[in-house]
């Protein structure tokens, strides 16, 4: 017999079987198996199933079986009868893929369907169903995983009700598509939904059924969202992502205001913005995640969310060649929130952190900082307004832009430029620095601020009122020269958003003559700026002074000091580059 004789009397016989089938089909009735069906879900799970509308069979090559009116038992303790209803069901699969064993799903259709997942006070969830003699141990091999062509979510809803907390959340899909045409094709997604009632759309491409299935495989990831004037891309891929997922995944967030989020976030955010974040995720998610292409990298991050208590610890990172190791506390669940914070740095590359982040090259050295601080408040203005704790900062060798340092003393006037002529350098060598702040009430006061150049000693004093964001600072230079005893203390005003400058001419007026004289530093503070360290000997704290200069200046240099503290604004420009420095940080975290 010629082959091709064989395959027509072959192709024939499917057909003829396929009829038969058809014929078989057609003379079903499928509701006659609506009782069998509740039974075995009410074996399986306690639950009783209840199927109100017909089963219906359209048949064809590619047949469809549709449901209306399922209703699926809640809890016996919910709030509600029903903890899931489904008001169409619709699949449609191909018959011929069915002889070699494959599913090949053609459509499937949700619509209508309400979801209600709750917990009560104790723990339970009606999503966990009891114990039944029909309990077997659970395959953990890998489900087969049927092809699906086209999915189609409309006017869906899933609700969640928080026992302990009271909290709820609400996700509207207003219309959520899957599309693929084959095992090795991509699965293109669209979705319209909302979020406690705010939009939220997404568009992208998944991977294919077959890269799904495929053991070792990278699975192919990215996705475009929008949600609280927020645009977000993820790209990447997850591997083994039905048995032991590892994610690879860089993630783009940006917006015009935090603000905006904030319904999201069940929480007030500040107005700040515009921001952009993007960075890279990788590692187990069940383990250890990093972060890289971030300010920070290699994070590592504990989280423990009990209620609305959530505990971040461990909390450590590399950040720009130094380390980062604390924890954090934030408690919603009490009438007002409360917020406890501990964070170490050392080490930490300050000039290599600015010229990554293409913010300035102004400084340049590695510091080591300590935060311990705590606060209560129903707003990020009252937490601040509330805080309570202490700040330190210890800084080694390091340099400065020698234009910016010449705001301090006395800015780039004619006298200075003529001192400093042909041998002043780009660059100014730094000695040390050490800061500390002690905070009570939100109010921020200077226990110690001292800053040590070839040059100059420059201390500071005053407060910062972290409520009002107003401040109350004096910078106070100390030139080593006799020769550049010019400089005026300058008192910084106005607020954190805004700031002033301008000479302090009482203070002025009592350099002219000499030095005010050398910075001492009581024993016990300096023994605590010392635990900061900075892994060397930093003579900031040898002995708790700097050098002081040893003559008074010319009646001339003298003269020229006073002018300059009568000059309504003679540290102006200078100023400038630094306040573009500040603000260059700023738009790095929050956006241009």
């Amino acid at each position: 017999m010629k082959i091709g004789r064989f395959l027509k009397y072959f192709a024939g016989a499917v057909v003829v079987l396929l009829v038969a089938a058809v014929v078989v089909l057609a003379a079903v009735d499928f509701n006659d198996y609506k009782p069998e069906l509740q039974a075995q879900v009410k074996q399986a799970t306690g639950r009783d199933l209840t199927i109100e509308g017909d089963i219906k069979l359209a048949l064809s090559l590619t047949p469809s079986l549709g449901v209306s009116g399922v209703r699926f038992a809640n809890a016996d303790w919910g709030s509600r009868p029903a903890m899931a209803t489904v008001d169409r069901f619709e699949v449609q699969v191909a018959l011929i893929p069915l002889i070699s064993g494959t599913i090949d799903i053609q459509h499937v259709l949700l619509k209508g369907a309400d979801i209600l997942l709750e917990t009560q006070a104790d723990g339970r969830a009606n999503y966990l169903f009891e114990k039944t003699e029909s309990d077997k141990p659970v395959d953990t091999a890998a489900p087969a995983i049927p092809v699906l062509r086209k999915v189609l979510i409309e006017d869906a809803r899933v609700g969640y009700h928080d026992g302990a907390s009271g909290k709820n959340f609400a996700v509207a899909v207003r219309s959520l598509a899957l599309s693929a045409g084959g095992v090795d094709d991509a699965i293109e997604m669209t979705l319209a939904a909302a979020f406690n009632d705010n939009p939220v759309a997404a568009t992208g491409t998944l991977g294919s059924r077959n890269d799904l299935l495929a053991a070792g495989k990278p699975y192919p990831v990215k996705l475009a969202l929008e949600a609280g004037g927020a645009k977000i891309a993820v790209n990447g891929a997850v591997t083994d992502p039905l048995k032991a997922p590892k994610l690879d995944i860089s993630v783009s967030v940006a917006g015009d205001s935090l603000e905006q989020l904030s319904p999201l976030a069940g929480a007030a955010l500040p107005a700040l913005g515009p921001y952009a974040v993007k960075g890279q995720l990788k590692g187990d998610p069940s383990a250890k995640l990093t972060l890289s292409d971030f300010a920070a990298k290699n994070v590592e991050i504990g989280l423990h969310l009990k209620g609305d208590d959530l505990r971040v610890a461990p909390l450590k990172a590399v950040v720009s060649e130094g380390s980062l190791d604390g924890a954090l506390r934030l408690n919603t669940a009490t009438a007002t929130p409360a917020l406890d914070t501990q964070i170490e740095v050392s080490k930490f590359d300050a000039g290599k952190f600015l010229t990554d982040m293409a913010i300035t090259d102004l400084l340049g050295g590695r510091f080591n900082a300590k935060l311990d601080l705590k606060s209560e408040g129903k707003s990020v203005r009252a937490l601040m307004a509330g805080l309570n704790g202490r700040t330190q900062l210890a800084m080694g060798e390091g340099k400065m832009k020698s234009t910016a340092l010449d705001t301090f003393v006395g800015g780039p006037t004619k006298v200075l430029a003529g001192l400093f002529s042909d041998k002043q350098s780009e660059f100014t060598k730094i000695n040390c620095m050490v800061s500390q702040f002690d905070i009570k009430g939100g109010l921020a006061t200077s226990k110690a601020l001292l800053f040590d150049t070839e040059f100059v000693s420059i201390s500071g004093k005053g407060t910062v009122n972290l409520g009002s964001e107003a401040l109350d600072l004096t910078v106070d230079p100390q030139p080593k020269s006799a020769t550049l005893n010019t400089a005026v203390p300058v008192e910084i005003t106005g607020t954190l958003a805004e700031p002033s400058f301008s000479p302090s001419t009482a203070a002025a007026a009592r350099k002219v003559g000499g030095l005010l004289g050398a910075f001492v530093f009581p024993p016990a503070l300096i023994i605590g700026l010392a635990e900061t360290g900075t892994g060397e000997d930093n003579p900031c704290l040898k002995g708790g002074k700097a050098k002081p200069a040893a003559q008074q200046a010319s009646p001339e240099l003298q003269q020229a000091a006073l002018e300059k503290a009568d000059d309504p604004n003679p540290i102006a420009q200078p100023l400038k580059s630094i306040e573009k420095g500040v603000g260059g940080v700023l738009k790095k975290l929050f956006g241009n």
